[in-house]
Formats: structure tokens, sequence, C-alpha cells
């Protein structure tokens, strides 16, 4: 994703001698600093959201120095810049939405180990960027994620490759099983059959779903799923 800084700065260093650049930020080769700015420009936080060290420079002061070397103090001191930090930060340390797979288990006979053995196959983690989209771009995101997810779960086919990233990275792929006498990946690995969806914004703003993912509420209170582990004693 290009943000207008993006822009800014690779129209700047256009007009510019690549070498002139990266002398002036310390670097003894150009090809070196060309692998650095190449990949912060792929980033939608500018490298922000991870910490690096090339030998030069960490992430936080490789931009600063850049901006500086750019005369784009401007940029440094922006609101767009201040917005991207953040959302950096919240990629890194914040709250990771996720969905919860709803499937009225009530445990009868079950082995507490394979109970807890297939816990995780209930739960999906989900991009945080998430938390930024609109009420619509959200609800377009989740009903696609469900309709995908029930597909795999009944053994249908589904084009991965044509799957976008963000939601071919978060499919719980751990939680199917490989249907051996095809390349078709088989049914969900599950207590049952789902029945709904909780989506996790924060530790207090859920949103139910029903198995086409469409919102049926959505709570600033919080829900707490009991893990069947600790249901056993």
């Amino acid at each position: 994703m290009m943000t207008p800084i993006h822009k800014i700065i690779i129209d700047t260093i256009q007009a510019r001698d690549v070498a002139d650049i990266a002398s002036a930020m310390g670097y003894v080769h150009t090809e070196k600093f060309e692998t650095r700015f190449l990949e912060i420009m792929k980033s939608p936080y500018l490298g922000l959201d991870k910490a690096k060290f090339d030998g030069v420079y960490a992430s936080e002061r490789f931009l600063d120095k850049l901006l500086d070397v750019l005369g784009l103090e401007a940029v440094q001191s922006s609101e767009e810049l201040d917005a991207i930090r953040f959302r950096a930060n919240d990629e890194q340390f914040g709250f990771r939405p996720w969905l919860f797979i709803d499937t009225n288990f009530k445990r009868k006979s079950e082995p507490v180990f394979a109970l807890a053995f297939l816990e995780g196959t209930r739960r999906a983690a989900l991009p945080k960027s998430l938390k930024f989209m609109n009420k619509s771009e959200l609800h377009e995101y989740l009903a696609f994620f469900i309709k995908v997810y029930m597909k795999l779960m009944r053994g249908e086919s589904v084009d991965i490759a044509s799957l976008p990233d963000d939601v071919q990275k978060h499919l719980p792929w751990h939680a199917f099983t490989m249907d051996k006498s095809s390349d078709k990946l088989g049914k969900l690995t599950i207590w049952g059959k789902p029945v709904g969806f909780y989506c996790h914004l924060s530790e207090n703003h859920v949103l139910k779903l029903d198995l086409a993912g469409r919102v049926l509420d959505d709570t600033d209170q919080e829900v707490v799923h009991s893990e069947a582990i600790l249901q056993l004693g």
C-alpha cells in the first residue's frame, strides 16, 4: 500500500543521484542503501513496524536520516507520518484481532489431550488492519473470510492462489486435513459443526456473525469463550 508519504519520497529521490544520497547517509556501498530503501518502500509502515539494524541505521533512524537528506523536514513533523508511526507500533505491540468458531461444543467422552490439541482449531488470527477499517470494509472482509472458511470446512474446492494475501495468510490451515485421494483440502478438524462466529477486534469490541458472515451483533462488552480443557475438572 503506497501512502502519500511513499510517493513524496519516491518522487524526490528520483530527481536526485542515488549514489550521492547513499553517501550522504553514510553508506559505503550504494547497493546496500538501495536494498534498505526498497524494503521500506514495500512496507505500508515505511519499515517502522520491524526492528532492524543494517549496520548503519536502525529502522526509525534510517527513515529520519533519509527525510533529512532529502530535505523533507515537513514530512517529519506531519500528521500523516505520526499516523504511520502509530499503526506501526500497533502492528508490533497492539491487540491482534481474532476469530472464534462457535460449535456449541459440549464435552461427552472426548479425551482431554485431544481437546487440548485441537483447541487452536477453533481460533483464527486476523490481520491487525481490521481495526482501522471502516464498518463497510470490515463487514465485507469478514463475510468473504467466513465464506472461504466454510467452503474449506465442507471440503469444497477453493482457488487458493487467487485469494487476497490478507485472507490466505490468516486462514487457520492447521485446522484442515488433506484429502489424500486428491489435491483438495478435506473437512475441517473441529469439535462439531460451526453454528456461528465471534470476531474480537479488541479486548472489549466483539462482533457476532452467522455462517454467511453477516453481522448479528456488535458489542463493546467483553465476550469470554471458555476453553474446553478448563471445563473438565
